[in-house]
């Protein structure tokens, strides 16, 4: 399609502007009220950040929404306003946090990557975990210990590969590392199944139909996106939650209205996000 062709051409200005043009229409002509169902994703969550999550979740909650985890979000049988809340990675912060995540009457699913436990690597190790995703605030991750507290506090343990690859571009055997291996040592230090995936990245040229099915017969039972725009589904497919990143330095405005963006149209015509 001419849209996709513009999206690959080398011109980055060109790239930007074309996309900025086709987004803002989009914006225009098919936002919506917010859907029942809401899947929100997050990263870190540093103490100068509370207020805005306080503020954020505190206004979704007022507009009659339950916070569910993923097992609970991906029932079809009811037609109450279900929020699901999720953490990507693998921060110190997430336990820092859980006071806050109480106070608010909160249980979200954290995703985690297992390879940058800091009682079980070196600073070098966390050093590159952090530079490979781009992170630059507050470079701590979690403890196994610190993880097992999560749990106990009644949060959702999801798998979020190892070391965090492009799994798109790993031949079969280390992706299978990758996410078995993961898989295994969560469930290790839990001593419980763990049923529910997030890939890196999110985007859908990150991930494959054999990277899904792979993760079907190896015992996960929801896999998680992060393609934002995409809340509109009519129906949730337990093997492709779309989650939509809340960013919490801009405005509880601007987040709502990217949530009310129905982004199908969008990334079919361009095959990228209408959000971001």
């Amino acid at each position: 399609m001419l849209l996709q062709t513009f999206a690959r051409a080398g011109r980055p200005d060109v790239k930007r502007a074309l996309f900025s043009i086709v987004k803002s229409v989009h914006q225009h002509l098919r936002s919506k009220p917010l859907p029942d169902r809401l899947a929100i994703y997050f990263h870190e969550l540093e103490p100068h950040q509370w207020d805005s999550f306080r503020v954020s979740i505190s206004h979704l909650i007022e507009q009659g929404y339950s916070t569910v985890p993923a097992s609970n979000f991906v029932q079809q049988n009811s037609y109450d306003r279900r929020l699901f809340i999720s953490f990507d990675d693998n921060y110190r912060s997430w336990f820092t946090s859980l006071k806050l995540l109480d106070e608010l009457g909160l249980k979200a699913t954290f995703y985690v990557n297992t390879l940058p436990f800091r009682d079980t690597c070196d600073q070098d190790t966390i050093s590159d975990y952090f530079d490979r995703i781009a992170h630059t605030g507050e470079r701590t991750t979690l403890t196994r210990p610190e993880l097992l507290e999560i749990a106990a506090a009644g949060h959702e343990i999801g798998c979020h590969t190892h070391s965090h690859p492009i799994l798109s571009q790993l031949p079969r055997a280390l992706w299978d590392a990758e996410i078995r291996d993961s898989k295994s040592l969560l469930e290790d230090m839990l001593q419980r199944d763990v049923a529910h995936f997030s890939y890196p990245y999110g985007m859908r040229r990150y991930f494959s139909d054999a990277l899904r099915r792979y993760c079907v017969e190896i015992g996960f039972r929801t896999v998680a996106s992060a393609i934002p725009g995409l809340q509109h589904q009519p129906t949730i497919d337990v093997l492709n939650i779309q989650r939509s990143g809340w960013r919490l330095n801009q405005s509880l405005a601007a987040n709502l209205a990217d949530l009310r963006v129905d982004g199908r149209w969008f990334e079919s015509v361009t095959g990228r996000s209408a959000v971001g």
